[in-house]
């Protein structure tokens, strides 16, 4: 597929808040329609999962309170890259924050778009195979609770309809080459 030229008429800010800027342009379309396209302006900075694994198969998993569905949702930590953080940097902090693990060994397994229909920001998925303890340091937004599950029990909670985060799915499967080698 050759990739569309969408022609930029105007654009301006309908909305700003420290957490979120929607843009609203008016494009011309390959073939000369024009449309008019509300978009997150202003996150584009990335964001981090992690997998944190421990051998043989099990997977730390979080649960955390989601103010706009108003419901507990399993997850992987992870959290927003500050402007001008590494990434790998990020991944280790959100993961010492949020579960109290200091990370020894990590990788970059991949990325996704969180929601390429309204945003450019990419989910990087670190996979964390070396690790420490430590404590906790949570956002005065997060409630967390975290445990380690074998990759069956993930695959029991998936089949019975408990997993609701997309980053969750996304993360497993970018990873799950990676179960198969170790399990």
């Amino acid at each position: 597929m050759k990739k569309p030229t969408w022609k930029i008429l105007t654009s301006k800010t309908v909305f700003k808040h420290k957490r979120l800027t929607l843009r609203e342009d008016i494009v011309q379309l390959p073939n000369g329609a024009t449309t008019d396209y509300l978009y997150d302006a202003e996150t584009t900075h990335d964001s981090v999962a992690i997998i944190a694994f421990r051998k043989p198969n099990h997977i730390l998993l979080s649960q955390e309170y989601s103010y706009p569905p108003d419901e507990i949702l399993w997850q992987l930590p992870g959290g927003g890259v500050e402007r001008g953080e590494d990434l790998l940097d990020a991944a280790k902090r959100e993961l010492r924050e949020e579960t109290g693990l200091l990370t020894k060994k990590a990788e970059n397994i991949g990325f996704f778009y969180t929601s390429n229909r309204r945003s450019a920001q990419k989910q990087h998925v670190f996979l964390v195979t070396e690790f420490t303890e430590s404590e906790t340091d949570f956002d005065d937004t997060e409630d967390i609770e975290s445990s380690w599950k074998s990759i069956d029990e993930i695959d029991q909670l998936i089949a019975d309809d408990m997993v609701h985060n997309i980053n969750l799915l996304a993360g497993l499967k970018l990873a799950q080459r990676h179960f198969k080698d170790d399990s």
